[in-house]
């Protein structure tokens, strides 16, 4: 799951309905929505994680026409309707892995870019799913 280091963050497990199921994650004092893919975590346990879009709405793709800044080029992660579902938007930082940064944290696309124009670029994009699992137990405050 976990290409790019530079995705890791700090977290605090919130809840959790079990394994693969609805998780509530603290992020940079957001709360985000995942599926659990947490391995021994208890609610109230900070951890370093690594968040991914396991799902995309639409996928991202240079020729779509999902590039272009969100309102005044921020970063934003707003889940929308239900427990899985977000609009996202954010700076394309690299591609191989493609890597872009929302504003709470950063997300590892895996290889859904190779155009090098890309980088540096904004998007905006659904997320129909995040995931998050833990790299270290270690989590600085």
């Amino acid at each position: 799951m976990l290409k790019d280091p530079s995705t890791c963050t700090p977290a605090t497990l919130v809840k959790t309905d079990g394994p693969y199921l609805e998780a509530v994650l603290e992020v940079g004092g957001t709360h985000v929505t995942v599926m659990d893919e947490l391995v021994n975590v208890s609610p109230g346990d900070r951890f370093v994680a690594a968040l991914s879009i396991l799902e995309a709405r639409p996928a991202l793709a240079w020729d779509t026409g999902n590039f272009g800044p969100p309102p005044d080029k921020q970063t934003f992660l707003e889940q929308l309707r239900g427990t899985w579902d977000y609009s996202a938007g954010g700076q394309i930082l690299r591609i191989q892995p493609t890597i872009i940064d929302v504003g709470p944290f950063k997300l590892d696309l895996g290889d859904e870019l190779t155009d090098t124009r890309a980088v540096g670029s904004f998007a905006t994009f659904g997320i129909a799913r995040l995931g998050a699992a833990v790299v270290s137990r270690e989590a600085s405050e």
